[in-house]
């Protein structure tokens, strides 16, 4: 659970990028958790609910409105560098590269060669979690106990 991570993670030097849409998707715990423990913080367009609930992280410098009317391209951030938090700023990013023809499709197809599961393994996935009870196929399954 990430929100149990979140405080260990800087102890042990581990640096996470975490990405969501809007505050909506994230249970409080998690909400909470990242609030506290995320130092680096990056914010594009956000809508006027979030923004008034992201304004304290980059008060007195930006407000709710400066995070609601960033422009295409733009991002408010709060940075953390050397321990040290900065004040929040604006920043100006690159419109992405355009596109290669034909490269989503080469990068499904190796996550499939790769990573991918035909449906009899998936079937047979299922069906040794719900006999031994072990959530990841990848685990060991329980260690039978002798009788005498």
């Amino acid at each position: 659970r990430l929100e149990e991570l979140l405080p260990e993670a800087r102890g042990y030097g581990l640096a996470l990028h975490l990405a969501h849409q809007h505050l909506g998707q994230l249970p409080a715990e998690l909400y909470h958790a990242l609030s506290a423990n995320a130092r680096t913080k990056v914010y594009f367009t956000c809508s006027p609910e979030d923004a008034r609930l992201l304004e304290r992280h980059v008060t007195p410098h930006l407000s709710a409105h400066d995070l609601a009317h960033l422009g295409a391209y733009q991002a408010a951030v709060r940075l953390v560098a050397d321990g040290s938090e900065l004040p929040a700023s604006t920043i100006r990013t690159r419109a992405a590269p355009p596109a290669i023809p034909g490269r989503a499709e080469q990068v499904r197809a190796a996550a499939r060669a790769r990573f991918g599961r035909t449906e009899q393994r998936r079937r047979e996935e299922r069906l040794r979690r719900e006999l031994t009870g072990v959530d990841d196929p990848r685990l060991p399954g329980p260690i039978p106990v002798a009788t005498p």
